[in-house]
């Protein structure tokens, strides 16, 4: 062990006076490490594994995304729900609770970062489960992350078991459990098994006999967590909640992750111990990287195209309108925006375009095109072809349109 770490010990090595100086340099008394827990491989039928779901949420309700984790949770798959509210009708029986959980859920949604909030559920095969459910704002959507803690919230509504009952739930829970028996070099003494999982610690190393400090991708992200732990005066512990990026131990591959961080201080004030907890953020980085290319694409092709485009609702009022199309008829997007279509067409042909439109959707055509006069702000006639594409939602419902539209020279 020794041997293969020589190398990465030396990378954090110099930072370990910096980081003594910032933990009052705490003397290590002999012994003071206390032993890693024993890893029970023990389970009562009742403590099953938990799962972790994402969900992504339309505006109106509906799943643009549903990841196995939820599946596995809830025992429904996507295409057997057409949206968030009937799943929670469906979750949730009891017409009290529902409402309740419910009123919680419209409270979170638009926040930035909701608080947690501990939700009942029923899922498909009968079984009670408890989730821990926290809601984040992603532009016009809406992301949900879900956590299985119904083993852990057993546990702390129960008769008191044995410390075999909760290190067996520990290693199972789906979040990384850790322990820094000495701080000033991050010495780690525990890692649950989720948390060897996301950070590519192999199980053959029974003594952690290494420092976290090789994990931190920013030496100066260790720094500035360790200051937040001893700011603001005496206390027996202090916890700190931040996000960092760790790398593998195996591979060295960046991990986005959260961070629980609970110090424990001797009677001098020095730090003795750090516990805590951390959720893998790569799935929702990973989302979040892939929202912001699609915007940025779509972006620039409604911006910056010389082709005028356009979105409107069914019954032909204007959502949104590019500059290029704005530039061809005279007018400012936000005059243009919730005023009917028609009115921005020679008077003779108003009128024409919904019933094109709504013939093409009555035939079930989702593209169709046509001609028409739009009237220039000025009263000029500008004569334009107009190629209309139907958008649907994921139940093959029409509910908006989008219009290409080219003038004729």
């Amino acid at each position: 062990m020794a041997d293969r770490d020589d190398g990465r010990r030396r990378s954090w090595a110099p930072q370990v006076e910096v980081l003594r100086e910032v933990l009052r340099d705490p003397a290590k008394a002999e012994g003071s490490a206390s032993a890693s827990p024993r890893r029970q491989p023990i389970l009562d039928p009742y403590i099953g594994k938990t799962f972790e779901g994402i969900a992504v949420v339309t505006p109106d309700g509906r799943f643009r995304l549903y990841t196995d984790g939820l599946e596995r949770i809830t025992g429904y798959a996507a295409h057997e729900i057409g949206s968030m509210a009937e799943l929670g009708k469906i979750l949730v029986p009891d017409p009290d609770i529902h409402e309740r959980q419910l009123r919680a859920y419209e409270q979170a949604v638009g926040q930035r970062e909701s608080d947690e909030q501990l939700v009942q559920i029923v899922n498909r095969h009968g079984e009670r489960r408890w989730l821990r459910i926290r809601v984040y704002k992603s532009n016009e959507d809406t992301l949900i992350h879900a956590l299985d803690v119904t083993a852990l919230h057993t546990l702390r509504t129960s008769t008191p078991h044995s410390a075999e009952h909760y290190q067996a739930v520990i290693e199972n829970l789906g979040v990384g459990i850790y322990s820094l028996s000495d701080p000033a070099e991050g010495k780690v003494g525990y890692l649950n098994q989720t948390a060897k999982r996301i950070l590519g610690i192999p199980d053959d190393i029974d003594e952690l006999e290494f420092s976290s400090f090789m994990l931190y991708e920013s030496p100066e992200d260790r720094v500035a967590l360790l200051r937040a732990l001893m700011a603001d005066g005496f206390t027996r512990s202090r916890t700190v909640r931040a996000e960092t990026t760790l790398l593998r131990y195996d591979d060295r591959r960046p991990v986005p992750i959260r961070l629980n961080i609970t110090a424990s201080y001797d009677d001098d004030g020095r730090m003795t111990r750090v516990d805590g907890s951390f959720e893998d953020l790569t799935e929702r980085k990973r989302f979040e990287a892939q929202r912001r290319e699609q915007e940025l694409l779509v972006s620039t092709l409604f911006e910056d195209t010389a082709v005028g485009v356009v979105v409107g609702t069914l019954d032909g009022h204007f959502l949104a309108a590019n500059p290029a199309y704005c530039t061809m008829i005279g007018y400012r997007e936000d005059e243009l925006l919730g005023r009917d279509a028609a009115e921005f067409v020679m008077p003779e042909l108003r009128g024409q375009g919904q019933r094109v439109l709504d013939d093409a959707a009555a035939a079930g055509g989702l593209v169709t095109s046509f001609e028409t006069n739009y009237q220039h702000k000025n009263g000029q006639p500008i004569p334009a072809r107009i190629i209309a594409t139907a958008v649907r939602n994921d139940r093959g419902e029409i509910v908006a349109g989008i219009g290409l539209v080219e003038p004729l020279k």
